[in-house]
């Protein structure tokens, strides 16, 4: 019997082997290729770097903070008020179903529903008959 099990493992270790021969798993040095086609020019890429180290934002930082330099188009009275006038449509759309019974009752009105925090559409889309609480 144990025989037959280590005679097994060494057919699975050779075709495992065989499988992954031309990937970059099999452990080996392996040689690319498919050829490099650069869109841009060698100026054009040491202009972006040059670009990317005077700006002094490190994106791989640790101590990045890409809320550095947000400024809000609103208040945040606004941003209550608007969360308030559509608390019904942010209930809904945060329920169990994301929604989806909310807006297949609204029918073709679904697609004017508002933007939130982002200073777009600030209309209701609150649907016929229904009042923000």
């Amino acid at each position: 019997m144990n025989r037959y099990a280590a005679l097994l493992a060494v057919a699975m270790g050779t075709l495992s082997g065989a499988a992954f021969s031309h990937t970059g798993l099999s452990g080996d040095i392996s040689i690319e290729t498919d050829t490099f086609v650069s869109t841009r020019s060698p100026a054009e890429v040491r202009a972006e770097l040059v670009a990317y180290k005077k700006s002094g934002v490190n994106p791989w930082a640790r101590t990045y903070n890409p809320l550095a330099s947000f400024k809000s188009g609103k208040t945040r009275a606004q941003v209550s008020a608007e969360y308030v006038a559509n608390r019904n449509l942010v209930a809904a759309l945060n329920g169990e179903d994301s929604g989806s019974k909310y807006l297949s009752d609204l029918g073709p009105a679904a697609h004017q529903l508002p933007t939130f925090a982002s200073g777009g559409a600030g209309g209701s889309a609150m649907g016929a008959g229904q009042q923000a609480d």
